[in-house]
Parts: structure tokens; sequence; C-alpha cells
């Protein structure tokens, strides 16, 4: 064989063990290193996530009490306006253990009515107007059949009890009687 075209062996590399265990403690600490950093990062999302949720129930209970609050406003505005109609309709009945006039009962009556309808009216409370007018299942509810030859067919004939509307959305249908061709 040729010296110059022979392969030489390749030595093994003789590794400095201080060095390889440089290389290793630096790998553990910045293991470590990384390990610490990710753990706080851990703590203080986990921090962050529990005073959001804090912040959440804190707001939920207050949405609870702000709306229980305005509740109780609604109601209490309502019960002012209905009290001075209370006040009248119990004069209206000491007035009959009075011995009253049935004129005057009947005007004491017709007063209250007056006053409860202007309070429902400034609410946005209106009445529907259902006879003779065509049955629409929006507004009217039949309870019942006519048959007429007075009466175009599927025409109200005869309101049973009065329907509401606030403020045109139906709160209570009319009941009504409703016209059927003979």
């Amino acid at each position: 064989m040729d010296p110059e075209n022979q392969v030489q062996e390749q030595q093994p590399v003789e590794v400095d063990e201080s060095t390889q265990e440089a290389e290793v403690q630096a790998a553990e600490s910045q293991l470590r290193e990384d390990m610490e950093r990710l753990q706080a990062e851990s703590e203080g999302l986990r921090d962050q996530l529990l005073r959001t949720m804090a912040d959440f129930q804190n707001f939920r209970k207050r949405q609870i009490e702000q709306r229980q609050a305005e509740q109780d406003r609604l109601v209490e505005g309502i019960a002012r306006e209905l009290l001075p109609i209370l006040d009248n309709f119990e004069r209206t009945v000491r007035s009959i253990d009075a011995g009253a006039t049935l004129d005057s009962i009947r005007e004491g009556i017709l007063s209250v009515e007056r006053q409860f309808r202007n309070v429902l009216a400034n609410k946005g409370v209106e009445r529907i107007e259902s006879v003779g007018k065509p049955f629409d299942p929006e507004i009217h509810e039949a309870l019942a059949v006519e048959v007429t030859a007075e009466a175009e067919p599927d025409t109200v004939v005869i309101e049973i009890e009065p329907g509401y509307t606030l403020n045109g959305r139906t709160i209570r249908p009319s009941k009504v009687k409703v016209a059927q061709a003979p």
C-alpha cells in the first residue's frame, strides 16, 4: 500500500472532562433559570386570572344590585301614582258606608276609573279597540263564534274582556266573539 493513499485511522479525540462538566453545569443552570422564569410567569398569570375572576364576580354582583335598585325605583314610581287612586277608592267606600246617594257613588267610581286609566295611559298602556274590527290573532283571542249575517265574517262582534298594549306591544289580547257567516 501506498503510504500516501493510505487512509489514516482516525484517532479518538480526547474530550476534556472539565469542559464537558462545565457545559453540563451551564445547561443545568440555564434550565433552572428557564424553569424559575416560567414558574414566576405561571404564578403571575394565575394571580391575574384570580383577580380577573374576582373582578367579574364583583361586576356581576353590582349588575344584579343595580337591576334590583332600578326595579325598586320603577315599582316605587308606579306605586306613588296608584296610591292617590287607592285613596279615592277608599273615600268612595267610606261614602257608601255613610249613606251617599247612588249618583254620588257612581260619580266617585267613575272618577277613580278615570284616574286609573290616566295613570295607565301615561305609562304607555292603551286599550285595544276590538268591536267592529277584523279579527287579528296578534291582538285578539277568539273565545267563541257567532253565526250572523249582520257582520262581516271574521269581524269582532263582542268584546268579552278588553285587551291592552304597552307602547304598541300587546300585553294582553282582547277576548272576543267573532262573526261567522250563516
